[in-house]
């Protein structure tokens, strides 16, 4: 039984709401169908009425036997109307009562929807899944997301799944809920209840639970079973859970009265934005913004800090500033005094490399703000921000108030559509991003919108207060003149820190020394490492856990090791990253060169772990996975730099069974495929890479046929063709012409217009006109009119009006 001590972990995780459920038979033995009253089955009183119902099976067959023997007309009465409608009994109704991170039922039956849709006042409101389902997630504390693993009898056009060769199956063509079950099981806390742990569904999902070492920061997972044996206790120690031997009602009246005062989502909200979330706003957008955004805290009630956590590598905390940890630099003020004095309509960006300090002057700003009572909130949103959402919100503050963003580029369609909504509000944005970023931000918004503050090299003084904050933790050496061998003042901020914490060795000697020391992590640190390098946020812990299961993320604290990963929480996701941005952009870079085969193999398990989590929705919504997604398979950008032009191929050649339903996948191809005709001397072979490139360019059209980048690709695409061939093809030319119109018509209707199509549809025209292509006077009129619209849209982009100007003049 679980001891005082593993009850107060308990209790902190029901009343956070960290705790996913793993629910069996026995959760419904006390509901019953509503219209017969008849009482619902545990899976052996199930498997009992099938072989009655049908003749010649032997009364000890599987559920899946009996299953695959049910003639069509016999699955709507034995299944499908046995478990739908529902009387909810005593057990789903005491489930209602408490706020859940997800649920995984192994039942068909309807009768936990049924609770929770009869319920006055639900703690919060379901989201049901069938096991069929495309992976989404809603990260609102208010919704509940339900899965139905063995299929659900409100849905039985989707029929049903039983025994471990289905589930094995279903997992093989990628059913998603199932892989994410696996994946989760090995890394969250988990209530299981309702069920045996010597029945095959469930010992399939435990079995990536064996031997695993609990964490010490996660409450206890348990295993809620009546009459339980020895050989169930050990099966607890395999799978690393706590028994708690009975009945599911008894456990859940146990907690309740353990826990009686429970915060409510509600609760939750008001904790973080105070009085905002009083607003008159609808609910539902107040816990959307909830989840997106963070409102900077006044001095007062904020946590301790995390002590050395911080001269790890972790991102700061409130507490971590508000104590001092991060060390002052001079740029800080300037780039604040920029920031209280900035017009309407401006956004300003802090701005630098990978390991510059970005973040935390970021965070040091939106603290130092809000300390003076001007609202400040914290961008934060797992995904994409909700727009509607924010705007809502925003809008009906009053007074002036600041939105920090880290990682601009990655929201900054949506950070361009809310300032476009409050442009009369006086609500400043200020964000932060790796330089080399900032010119798809540009593309965005238009040249001369954004104003960077750069952050450089931090300089002597501030080199010596690194170097004293180090030796105050007790994490630094004494820099004695001949142990430093480069200046740190001469280094950014985070490769002085990582340098400290190795004895000031060299950037490329601490690299060279991590992959000598521990070559049995190196392969989960740079599958870490290149996600984070796709998406600065980081990957899924349980997407590490379920590729690497030996590797223990959650202990990599001490980041004085040789490859520490980081373990950090957003909203209601733990994501992995390295500890130290710049080592980790370093060490991927080395290794890809050093290691060519195995950053291939990394590059393609990394594809195959997120794909199940990314679809369409996913996709729009920026889960996590998409994000990488995105940037993984972009060959300008990461797949050619680190892969090379030729393995680049083999690359997604790899990944087409999995990716092929992706247009973005098909962007790209053709990307490579043009490029690889660039480089062909070859006159037949550069025709035989472009036309692919074209066709690759098309069939992305047919699975989107109506998306901006579908369009645009399209149009580069053709411009490309007669680039590396030297000629202007009057059907190419005319196709480009009218698919870059379309992108940006599209873009047009869809309220995000950007440069890009325009500056593609300028360059590749007057490209096409210096080797002979000829316009039609309808074509010219086309183009005048972008050329007008171009310069409507985008009036302080320098560059696009150049070009603009330019063509106009040739025209």
């Amino acid at each position: 039984m679980l001891t005082d001590e593993q009850w107060i972990r308990v209790g902190d995780g029901i009343k956070a709401g960290r705790y996913n459920l793993l629910l069996g038979a026995g959760v419904s033995r006390d509901s019953c169908n509503a219209l017969t009253g008849v009482a619902y089955p545990t899976g052996t009183g199930l498997a009992a009425e099938f072989a009655a119902a049908i003749p010649g099976m032997r009364p000890d067959a599987s559920l899946s036997r009996l299953r695959k023997a049910m003639k069509p007309e016999q699955v709507k009465p034995l299944i499908t109307e046995r478990f739908t409608p529902s009387t909810p009994g005593a057990t789903v109704q005491a489930l209602t009562g408490f706020r859940w991170k997800r649920v995984f039922t192994l039942n068909v039956d309807d009768a936990l929807e049924t609770a929770y849709e009869t319920r006055a006042l639900p703690v919060q409101a379901i989201k049901p899944f069938n096991h069929d389902a495309l992976f989404e997630s809603d990260h609102n504390l208010g919704v509940l997301p339900v899965i139905h693993l063995h299929g659900w009898a409100r849905e039985p056009e989707k029929d049903y799944v039983f025994g471990l060769a289905e589930y094995a199956r279903n997992m093989a063509r990628n059913n998603v809920w199932g892989h994410i079950l696996s994946d989760l099981i090995r890394s969250e806390p988990f209530i299981i209840m309702g069920t045996l742990l010597d029945e095959p569904d469930l010992a399939f999902f435990l079995a990536q639970r064996e031997e695993i070492q609990p964490r010490a920061d996660i409450p206890p997972s348990i295993l809620v079973e009546p009459g339980a044996d020895p050989a169930t206790d050990v099966d607890c120690e395999n799978y690393g859970l706590e028994l708690y031997n009975g009945p599911a009602l008894d456990f859940l009246n146990d907690i309740a009265r353990r826990f009686p005062v429970r915060p409510s989502v509600a609760d939750a909200v008001e904790d973080n934005l105070g009085d905002i979330s009083r607003l008159a706003v609808e609910p539902v957008r107040i816990a959307e913004f909830n989840a997106d955004f963070e409102r900077v805290p006044l001095d007062m009630g904020v946590d301790r800090d995390g002590g050395p956590n911080f001269a790890y590598g972790h991102q700061a905390t409130w507490a971590d500033i508000r104590n001092g940890r991060d060390v002052e630099r001079a740029e800080t003020n300037d780039i604040q005094r920029s920031i209280v004095t900035a017009g309407k309509g401006r956004l300003l960006v802090v701005a630098g490399g990978p390991g510059a300090g970005k973040s935390t002057t970021l965070r040091r700003i939106a603290w130092s703000v809000a300390q003076a009572g001007v609202p400040c909130l914290w961008a934060r949103s797992v995904g994409r921000i909700r727009v509607a959402s924010a705007v809502a919100v925003l809008e009906r503050m009053e007074g002036l108030r600041y939105v920090f963003v880290d990682n601009l580029a990655d929201n900054i369609n949506e950070i361009a559509s809310i300032r476009e909504q409050l442009k009369d509000k006086d609500v400043v944005v200020v964000g932060a991003e790796r330089d080399y970023r900032l010119g798809h931000v540009e593309r965005v918004l238009g040249r001369g919108i954004i104003t960077p503050s750069p952050l450089g090299l931090i300089g002597g003084g501030m080199a010596n207060s690194l170097v004293e904050a180090y030796r105050n933790l007790g994490l630094a050496a004494p820099p004695e003149v001949d142990r430093i061998r480069l200046p740190l003042a001469n280094e950014l901020v985070a490769i002085a820190c990582c340098r400290i914490l190795n004895d000031y060795e060299p950037l490329a000697s601490i690299v060279d020394k991590s992959f000598k020391h521990r070559p049995a992590d190196v392969d989960c640190y740079v599958f870490a490492a290149l996600a984070a390098f796709c998406y600065r946020k980081g990957i899924e812990l349980d997407v590490i856990a379920g590729r690497f299961p030996d590797y223990k993320v959650d202990v990599q604290i001490e980041g004085d090791g040789p490859l520490p990963l980081k373990l950090e929480t957003v909203f209601d996701v733990e994501l992995v990253t390295p500890a130290n941005e710049a080592v980790a952009t370093s060490v991927v870079v080395r290794f890809a060169h050093q290691e060519p085969a195995r950053m291939l193999s990394l590059f393609v398990d990394l594809a195959a772990a997120i794909a199940p989590r990314v679809n369409l929705r996913t996709m729009a919504t920026g889960e996590p996975s998409a994000r990488i997604a995105s940037r993984l398979f972009d060959y300008d950008e990461v797949v050619k730099p680190l892969l090379g032009r030729d393995v680049s191929g083999d690359f997604y050649e790899a990944t087409k069974k999995a990716w092929a339903w992706n247009s973005r996948y098909w962007h790209q191809r053709a990307q490579h495929r043009m490029d690889l005709a660039e480089a062909e001397n070859d006159p037949v072979r550069r025709r035989e890479h472009a036309d692919i490139a074209v066709q690759h360019a098309r069939f992305a059209g047919t699975i989107e046929p109506r998306h901006q980048f579908t369009k645009t690709t399209l149009g580069r695409m053709l411009f490309g063709r007669m680039e590396v061939l030297g000629a202007a093809n009057v059907a190419d030319l005319a196709e480009a012409i009218v698919a870059l119109g379309d992108a940006i018509a599209i873009e047009r209707d869809r309220r995000r217009s950007t440069v890009h199509p325009f500056m593609t549809l300028f360059n590749g025209v007057s490209r096409a006109l210096e080797i002979g292509g000829v316009l039609s006077p309808e074509q010219r009129q086309i183009i005048r009119s972008q050329i007008d619209k171009s310069i409507e849209n985008f009036p302080r982009d320098i560059e696009l009006r150049d070009n603009a100007r330019k063509l106009r003049q040739i025209l």
